[in-house]
């Protein structure tokens, strides 16, 4: 039975922008880092001369804006708080409400063991791939977790103490990580076949023998981001036998729509489970064709959780939606 959750993650609040400019009828824009400088916001004239815009409040620390006033640039002069654009003029600084889900915070430096295993890819060449496992599973089933881009997860998402922590939750299992990174991103990221085979059929049982377990599938969870998660989705698609379920975060999922569909209708009746997260401030397509893949899903009946969150293509929210992803899969109810 497919279940599909569509909309913006729960607690996201809007923030407004005001501009007086006493000239009725002017074409009166909002354009931000958020996106890009490129996509600004329209505002309305709620009063003669004064323009109003809201937007769902971003996870991130700070934004820079300027409004477009018929076709000038100019900061909010409502706002002392300015920072260089870079070419000689000022941007607005405004300063967002945001935290930081306190389980990413500092895990017990002692619960955690670290390896490095050497493999031999499709080409023979060596990788190193770094897990991390608990010290003590305390009786608990083990669930493993494979990120894609698996540096960028320790350094910027705190990917350790996040299962760390979660691991000491009563409700939940143990978890060990496993970190993968591609030798070359775009060649085998971009729904490689090789890659997808190497990760499933060399670099899991290398990492089983590690932790000395026999991992079922349903306590595998691969994930990634941008490209990492379409190669994610890719490897779930190749191999659902060993990866039934499958995170993407603002997943590439714009490459090649046909061919994945081709490959899910060939999967039909699987009990596989996909989880698409897209940032609201992300490219206009790579929006559309998250929104498209998870609408597809459904229709062939998969289990997808579709989330949209107030953000952009950053660490801060994909960090941030961990613990929600971890508990979808795996939290005893």
């Amino acid at each position: 039975m497919a279940a599909l959750f569509s909309g913006v993650v729960a607690g996201a609040e809007t923030i407004n922008f005001q501009l007086n400019t006493g000239k009725r009828g002017q074409n009166v824009l909002l354009a931000s880092d958020i996106f890009r400088w490129q996509d600004a916001l329209p505002m309305k004239e709620t009063a003669p001369g004064q323009y109003s815009v809201s937007m769902v409040e971003p996870w991130l620390y700070r934004m820079e804006y300027k409004f477009i006033v018929d076709g000038h640039w100019i900061p909010d002069p409502g706002n002392s708080e300015l920072a260089s654009d870079g070419m000689g003029g000022w941007n607005s600084v405004r300063h967002v409400d945001f935290r930081e889900d306190p389980i990413l915070g500092a895990s017990d430096p002692g619960s955690f063991v670290r390896n490095e295993i050497t493999v031999r890819d499709w080409e023979g060449d060596s990788r190193i791939i770094k897990v991390v496992r608990p010290r003590n599973t305390r009786g608990k089933r083990l669930v493993v977790v494979y990120f894609n881009d698996g540096d960028g997860y320790l350094e910027y998402a705190n990917a350790e103490n996040l299962l760390a922590n979660l691991s000491k939750d009563p409700k939940m299992p143990a978890f060990a990580g496993v970190f993968l990174n591609a030798k070359d991103r775009d060649r085998e990221y971009y729904a490689n076949d090789d890659y997808a085979a190497f990760v499933a059929r060399t670099v899991v049982p290398a990492v089983e023998r590690t932790l000395n377990a026999k991992i079922q599938p349903t306590d595998r969870l691969i994930i990634g981001i941008s490209l990492g998660g379409l190669s994610s989705f890719y490897i779930t698609l190749k191999h659902p036998d060993v990866f039934p379920f499958v995170t993407s975060q603002s997943g590439s999922l714009w490459f090649e729509p046909s061919r994945m569909h081709r490959i899910l209708r060939k999967l039909s009746g699987r009990k596989l489970r996909f989880v698409i997260q897209m940032g609201l401030y992300d490219e206009s397509d790579m929006v559309s064709s998250s929104r498209e893949m998870a609408r597809a899903l459904e229709g062939m009946g998969f289990d997808v959780i579709h989330t949209e969150f107030p953000g952009t293509h950053d660490w801060v929210p994909w960090r941030n939606l961990l613990q929600q992803t971890l508990r979808h899969f795996f939290e005893t109810r």
